[in-house]
Order: C-alpha cells, then structure tokens, then sequence
C-alpha cells in the first residue's frame, strides 16, 4: 500500500484540526470569561498565529502549547518579545515543558 502526498496532507491537516479543537475546548473551560472576549473568528485567527510563533521556540506539543496560548491571552499575543521571555523562548537546552515551566516561573516575577 503507497500512502499519497495528498493524503499524507489530509492527514496532517486532520491531526492539526483536533489538536486546534484540543486548544479551543481548553480555552473555552479554563479560561472562558478571557475566552469570549475575542469574537470567534479573531480567536481562531490567533491561536493558528500562536502556533506558528511557538513553533518557532520548539513548542509543538498539546500541553506545552495551551500553557504559550495562555500566556498569550494573558499577557498579549507578543509577550513572547518581552527579553527575559524571549530568552527563555530561545534556551536551547530546555525542552518544550522546561521551557514552558521557566516561562510560567519568570512571568510571575515580572510586570506584564
């Protein structure tokens, strides 16, 4: 059995949609009053751009990337351009959940 291009990219694009729902669901219950305050179609337009910036720093992973998407919808959608953020972001020897944890510790001891 030969596996497509086209359906490798279905695929791909599936994962991607469940793992979009993942987030949204999270939002929804966790963080539903900052949640609906961004109409639908703007919140949507965010996290697909969050993910592509967390992707940036190696955060591709469910949890690591609600923590991001949190920090984000907390302390703006460019906290990441925040220096003592920004570092940790870009520490290479932290993996994904490290990073996040740091990033969770640092925030709590600056003024966003």
């Amino acid at each position: 059995m030969i596996i497509t291009n086209e359906q490798l990219s279905t695929l791909d694009n599936s994962q991607n949609s469940n793992f979009l729902r993942e987030v949204h669901s999270f939002l929804k219950t966790e963080m539903e009053e900052i949640y609906n305050e961004v109409p639908a179609d703007e919140c949507e337009l965010l996290i697909v751009n969050l993910q592509k910036k967390a992707a940036k720093y190696g955060i591709t992973e469910l949890v690591p990337f609600i923590q991001y998407v949190c920090m984000a919808f907390i302390a703006g959608k460019d906290f990441d351009s925040i220096p003592e953020i920004n570092a940790l972001l870009t520490e290479d020897c932290l993996d994904q959940s490290e990073k996040m944890q740091a990033l969770v510790d640092e925030a709590s001891q600056i003024e966003l």
